[in-house]
This record gives structure tokens, sequence and C-alpha cells, in this order.
């Protein structure tokens, strides 16, 4: 599963010269809470997911392999 990361976002509508300049900051934490309530790390958990996504590639070069 997934995690729920930390993000704040703020919009700024002018700029220090106080003209008209529309633009949105975002702060984005490097991990989260997964569902169960522990913290994990975003790279771990891409980490995860890339090695899941390997092998189901792996998976279905074999299977089709297997068909020719």
């Amino acid at each position: 599963q997934g995690f729920l990361p930390a993000i704040t976002g703020v919009l700024h509508t002018f700029g220090s010269d106080l003209k008209r300049h529309v633009h949105i900051h975002f702060i984005v934490s490097a991990g989260g809470l997964k569902l169960s309530g522990k913290a994990e790390r975003f790279t771990r958990y891409i980490r995860r997911k890339a090695k899941d996504r390997r092998a189901k590639k792996r998976a279905k070069k074999k299977k089709v392999a297997v068909l020719l």
C-alpha cells in the first residue's frame, strides 16, 4: 500500500513589488505515514514499487517465451 505524505501549499497573488503575480508554492515531505500508522521514507516506497514492476515484467517475458 501507499502512504500519506505531508503537503503544504500556499497561494501567492502579489510579488514583493505589489504587482499581480499569481503563483503557488508547495512543500512535500520525503516520506509519510502508511495506513498502519508507521512512518516510511519515499525512496524506500519507490524502490519497492520499481522492484515489483521489474518482477512483473520478467514474469510477463517468461510467459511470452513459453508461448513461442
